[in-house]
C-alpha cells in the first residue's frame, strides 16, 4: 500500500519522555493528491469523510479507554528511571518545581 502522511514521531518521543502511553490513531480522508487515477475530491467529501472519521475515532477511543487496564506493559510508566544522570543536588529548585510533574518521583 501506499500512503502519504504527516508523521508524529516527535509527540512520540515527547510522549515517552514524559512517561505517558502514546498511540496514534490516522485515518484518511482522500487520495486524489497521488493517485492520479483517482477522481478529483470535493471540500463536502472531504468533509463528509472527515466527520465518518471522527465517529470512528471516538468508537476507537471509547473501547479502548473501556478494555485498557492500569498495567503498562510496554514500561512506558518507568522511563525515566535510569535515565537522570544529574547530580539531584546540582539542580536548581526552580527547575525541579517546573519538572516535578514528569520528574518528580525521582528527582526530590
Amino acid at each position: 500500500a501506499s500512503v502519504i502522511g504527516m508523521t508524529n514521531l516527535n509527540e512520540a518521543k515527547l510522549a515517552r519522555e514524559a512517561e505517558i502511553c502514546y498511540v496514534t490513531i490516522a485515518l484518511s480522508t482522500d487520495y486524489d493528491c497521488w493517485y492520479e487515477e483517482e477522481e478529483a475530491v470535493t471540500t463536502a467529501a472531504i468533509l463528509e469523510i472527515i466527520h465518518k472519521n471522527v465517529e470512528m475515532s471516538q468508537k476507537i477511543i471509547k473501547e479502548a479507554v473501556r478494555t485498557i487496564g492500569d498495567d503498562c506493559p510496554c514500561g512506558c510508566q518507568t522511563m525515566l528511571a535510569n535515565t537522570i544522570m544529574t547530580d539531584p543536588a546540582v539542580i536548581p529548585h526552580t527547575i525541579k518545581s517546573e519538572l516535578a510533574p514528569i520528574i518528580g518521583k525521582y528527582i526530590k
